[in-house]
């Protein structure tokens, strides 16, 4: 089973579909091309846009926290001196108490040493 390939040859003749069919190629690749970067450019700019929304946002953040902590710190600050005046009340009333109670174990006493 020999079987004998014809060689391969090819016509140089340049027809008008070849012209065209080059011609569409390259207007198609152009133009993908020019798409392409107007997409890239449209899409940087409105990053850019986004960056600059998102450092405005975190500049705004920033003085929040700063107010917010402010108010924080003086609600500290209250709480603290009230938890200190009721400590020193509770700490007189237990004198108070304590000398009630011995007032009170002295006259119990001197009442039964009578």
């Amino acid at each position: 089973m020999d079987v004998k390939m014809p060689p391969v040859s090819f016509d140089w003749t340049v027809n008008l579909t070849h012209i065209a069919s080059t011609v569409m190629f390259i207007v198609a690749a152009v133009s993908g091309y020019y798409d392409l970067k107007q997409s890239i450019e449209t899409n940087r700019v409105s990053n850019t846009a986004q960056f600059k929304r998102y450092d405005e946002l975190q500049l705004e953040q920033k003085v929040t926290d700063a107010q917010q902590d402010a108010r924080v710190a003086v609600a500290q600050k209250d709480l603290k001196d009230q938890l200190t005046e009721n400590t020193r009340e509770i700490k007189q009333d237990i004198r108070d108490l304590r000398n009630d109670l011995f007032r009170g174990n002295e006259k119990v006493l001197s009442i039964t040493r009578r």
